[in-house]
């Protein structure tokens, strides 16, 4: 190559810059795309909006609650069924398909096109909350228009609010999953995290006190238990809200800071 070629490169490349709004753009334009992708994937996008609420409709059904059941008993079937239906999107989202972009190379595809930074995991995030809002406000309504729950409308944002950051967590399980194994592997180890944390954590029966104390070690629990305090249904804290919310907060902060330091060193 010329020193004049070579000069002109240089300057090409070396004074890319784009505005905020394009580069807001490119981030909209992926989160889009990422979503288009979702509902095309049969195993992904129609059960992670479906399956959540046809079972909570399903369950109501053959199981009526009594007049006097208290707001506790009201509220125990909904959160657990509206946790299961945060924990798919952002687990198997970050998990499998987060996997089988960095085996075949379409992440280093993405490097190559010059993205902004984190754009596809933001894109990835976005998806998930997309999705859980969708299947929160459809549970919500449908539990009221049903009688299962009855919350004031404020009670009602502030469930939907807690319940949505509630993803944070369950993506963190994910990428740090995603980035770490193989496109074969990441939606079986996915499967193999995503089970018990429903069962031990106690979403939907009370766990025998042999093994109850594995629910401290399920990032489900901490958020079933304040999505309850939210709908101001009986609750049981470990010391209070606040620690309910650190335990969470740092469990997603440690695996983001794990997932992404792999991620950096190319595993």
């Amino acid at each position: 190559m010329n020193p004049t070629a070579a000069a002109v490169e240089k300057r090409s490349f070396g004074s890319v810059h784009m505005s905020n709004y394009q580069l807001l753009r490119i981030y909209f334009i992926e989160a889009k795309f990422e979503f288009i992708r979702s509902l095309r994937n049969p195993g992904f996008g129609m059960p992670f909006l479906i399956m959540p609420v046809g079972l909570f409709l399903l369950f109501i059904t053959l199981s009526p609650l009594p007049e006097s059941a208290t707001p506790a008993q009201r509220m125990f079937l909904f959160t657990g069924m509206a946790i299961l239906g945060i924990m798919g999107p952002g687990m198997y989202g970050f998990g499998a398909i987060l996997a089988g972009e960095r085996q075949y190379g379409l992440l280093r595809l993405k490097q190559a096109l010059a993205m902004p930074a984190g754009a596809h995991l933001l894109a990835k995030f976005c998806v998930a909350l997309i999705y859980a809002a969708v299947t929160i406000v459809a549970m919500i309504v449908a539990a009221e228009l049903l009688g299962r729950i009855s919350l004031t409308f404020p009670q009602a944002v502030l469930v939907g609010l807690t319940l949505l950051l509630g993803v944070l967590p369950f993506c963190a399980i994910g990428f740090a999953i995603g980035s770490r194994t193989s496109a074969h592997l990441a939606a079986g180890v996915t499967t193999v995290v995503y089970m018990p944390q429903l069962y031990l954590s106690g979403l939907f029966f009370p766990m025998p006190p042999s093994i109850s104390w594995l629910a401290l070690f399920m990032p489900p629990f901490y958020l079933n238990q304040l999505v309850l305090a939210a709908g101001g249904a009986e609750h049981m804290f470990i010391g209070n809200g606040y620690v309910h919310v650190v335990v969470l907060a740092t469990f997603t902060l440690l695996l983001s800071w794990s997932a992404a330091r792999s991620m950096a060193r190319g595993s």
